[in-house]
C-alpha cells in the first residue's frame, strides 16, 4: 500500500523506470537507490532529449531536477 510518496520510491528499486526531467529530458533504466531528497541513481540509463540519445552504466540524479518517475512494463 502507497502512503507516501517515498514508498511508490521503494517499490520501484529495482525494477524499470521512466524519469521526466525539468531540462526537457527523459532518463529510462534501472532504479538502483534513492535518497531523502529524492536524488535517483539509475543502472543502464538511456538518456534522451530531442532527437538524440545517450547511454551510461550509471547515472545519479539530483531531486530538485525530477519532474516524475513513472514505472516502466519490463
Amino acid at each position: 500500500m502507497i502512503k507516501r510518496p517515498f514508498d511508490l520510491l521503494n517499490n520501484l528499486v529495482g525494477k524499470k523506470v521512466e524519469i521526466g526531467m525539468k531540462a526537457g529530458k527523459i532518463v529510462r533504466g534501472k532504479l538502483l537507490a534513492f535518497d531523502i531528497h529524492m536524488n535517483l541513481v539509475v543502472e543502464n540509463p538511456e538518456i534522451v532529449e530531442e532527437n538524440s540519445s545517450k547511454s551510461a552504466t550509471h547515472i545519479f540524479i539530483r531531486g530538485d531536477s525530477l519532474i516524475y518517475v513513472h514505472p516502466l512494463q519490463e
